[in-house]
């Protein structure tokens, strides 16, 4: 375990900084975006725990990741502990992507609700699903939603190689959904997003990387974006409300600081940081 994991956020950012000089200067300009910007559960090769724990006080939200359905199940109280709602972080939560539509929908949808169990000390305000291509089984989802007495719109629909921006615009618009939108995706998978206000106005969140390249995703550092990537990031950021949580999806330290640091250039830039 990292010393700075037991270190108040002042301390750790004072210890940290002779070790990473980058640091102390992205909290800064975290602090100074005009949205908030959140950073994944995995960051270090560590537990969740240990990860929010290092990015308190430097972020101010984390995006909870439950990647794979049967291990996030099995998590303990050493992978989410009770003190992580005492953090000075808000969470959002990831959920799987290996969830078992195959199988049914109850079969799926009775692990999203024990997920979401677990993680209900926590508050999140925001789930993200990789949705079904199956209209059936988004709507099923979101009527069990409700029957759960959770807010609809907290559940975010995000676009995949599967089910695209448009997919998910229809399905969010009519059933009452929010949107989660994937730059990476957008680009690797060449997609086109909504242009009306409606669109934007469910776009709660946006996920932020370069993709490797078409057809493929991955989930690389923002300076590797071309132009036309900075061009559609550009035009988002333009277009998204004030309370879009963006979520850098970058899991290592170099690319996380490093997305911070040309998002944060790029903002100045194109005029939306004085």
């Amino acid at each position: 375990m990292p010393l700075s994991f037991f270190l108040k956020p002042a301390e750790k950012s004072a210890a940290l900084g002779d070790i990473y000089p980058s640091y102390r200067s992205c909290a800064g300009k975290i602090k100074a975006s005009p949205w908030t910007l959140a950073a994944p559960s995995y960051v270090w090769p560590d537990t969740v725990a240990a990860n929010c724990r290092l990015l308190e006080g430097l972020f101010p939200e984390v995006g909870i990741l439950l990647f794979e359905t049967e291990s996030s199940l099995e998590y303990t109280d050493s992978d989410l502990p009770p003190w992580l709602s005492d953090l000075d972080l808000r969470y959002h939560v990831h959920l799987p992507l290996d969830l078992p539509w195959g199988k049914g929908f109850d079969a799926a949808f009775s692990k999203i609700e024990k997920l979401a169990a677990k993680v209900a000390f926590l508050s999140p305000r925001a789930f993200v699903l990789h949705p079904p291509p199956e209209r059936s089984l988004v709507a099923e989802t979101a009527l069990r939603w409700r029957k759960l007495g959770l807010d609809p719109e907290i559940l975010l629909l995000e676009n995949t190689r599967e089910c695209g921006a448009l997919q998910t615009l229809e399905y969010a618009s009519a059933l009452g959904l929010g949107l989660c939108l994937d730059l990476g995706h957008l680009l690797a998978y060449e997609q086109f997003s909504p242009a009306g206000e409606a669109f934007w106005d469910r776009v709660r969140m946006l996920h932020v990387s370069a993709p490797e390249g078409p057809g493929q995703s991955g989930h690389l550092c923002l300076s590797r974006l071309d132009a036309p990537g900075r061009d559609l990031l550009r035009s988002m950021l333009a277009r998204i409300r004030r309370d879009t949580v963006i979520t850098l999806e970058l899991f290592n330290e170099p690319d996380l600081f490093t997305s911070v640091d040309v998002l944060s250039a790029w903002s100045r830039e194109w005029g939306f940081v004085r």
